[in-house]
């Protein structure tokens, strides 16, 4: 029951405006990529938790007309769970593959067919569970599939440790990749990449300094030309001046700034209610299924993380 609350919970908030303004950005120098997320929502109540290799786990929900997916995971992750454990708004793994989700508007999940099934949200740990690259998250489509029935519309943002990006969306049923060629500017907010892309070469990068940051096309610009400027300063700190483009672009919502280093295996986080920048290194975590699972609050004054755990909750 308490499970079924928080879904509903998590569902009443998600259907209202201010929910949709997340953004993605990935930002490249030459010795690192980066992979950054703004989630802007209503609630910052989360745990960061660590996720084993070798577990064995099944879709969440029975959907009387989905048969449900079954999997044994390939690899250990790190996520950002708000609604539940399995259900991560984003996270990377052991393999430096990194997935982020945003709000898409006129998001239309697969038909049913001979695919197994899961949810939106389990589709994120199944990929960091049996993906170490792009290439094995688009192929894991021809063997699985999100179902219609799921509730919440999204796109994904996508990075690997190959330096490799990509965006999928699911629109007209189908799945939708843009990647390589097709993916000149690594940003993606909560509007289709095709349409922003459009919108963006019709401005011209430019935007309105009125404009509040609520606007997709504002957020988008200022970020395209705010990474732009990044190739220009060889002397700055990509990590630093990432979070420097989420602040630029945040909004009345904001909850979260997520920095994935992909080269290095670190990730950089700070919140609302907690702005100092915490960091956790992948390496530094045991991903056997049989060691104690490990949870905390995304809100918890910690500067870094140790392979102790000594400040981890046990569950």
């Amino acid at each position: 029951m308490y499970f079924l609350l928080m879904i509903l919970f998590f569902i009443s908030i998600v259907l209202t405006e201010n929910s949709k303004a997340c953004i993605t950005l990935c930002i490249r120098d030459s010795n690192s990529f980066i992979c950054s997320f703004s989630y802007d929502f209503d609630t910052c109540l989360a745990y960061v938790t660590i996720n084993k290799r070798n577990l064995a786990k099944s879709s969440l929900f029975y959907i009387e007309e989905d048969e449900p997916v079954t999997w044994t995971s390939k690899y250990g992750s790190i996520t950002f769970n708000q609604i539940g454990n399995q259900l991560p708004i984003c996270g990377m793994n052991e393999k430096g593959l990194a997935v982020t989700l945003m709000w898409l508007d006129g998001t239309e999940y697969p038909e049913k067919d001979d695919r197994k099934a899961l949810t939106e949200l389990q589709w994120v740990q199944y990929q960091l569970d049996n993906s170490a690259s792009i290439q094995e998250v688009i192929e894991s489509n021809s063997k699985i599939r999100i179902s219609r029935t799921s509730i919440v519309p999204l796109h994904y943002f996508i990075i690997d440790k190959y330096a490799h990006s990509a965006v999928i969306e699911f629109l007209n049923r189908e799945m939708v990749v843009y990647k390589n060629d097709q993916l000149p500017l690594e940003v993606l907010p909560n509007t289709t990449y095709k349409d922003i892309l459009n919108s963006y070469f019709q401005s011209k990068g430019e935007y309105p300094d009125n404009t509040d940051n609520s606007n997709d096309l504002l957020r988008f610009n200022k970020t395209v030309k705010m990474i732009q400027e990044f190739d220009k300063q060889h002397s700055t700190d990509i990590i630093k001046y990432s979070f420097d483009v989420l602040e630029s672009v945040k909004c009345s919502n904001t909850r979260w700034n997520i920095v994935f280093d992909i080269k290095r295996e670190q990730i950089y986080y700070r919140t609302r209610e907690n702005p100092q920048v915490r960091t956790i290194n992948i390496d530094d975590f045991n991903y056997d299924c049989d060691s104690p699972q490990k949870i905390i609050d995304i809100n918890q004054p910690i500067i870094a993380y140790s392979c102790d755990f000594g400040h981890l909750i046990l569950i």
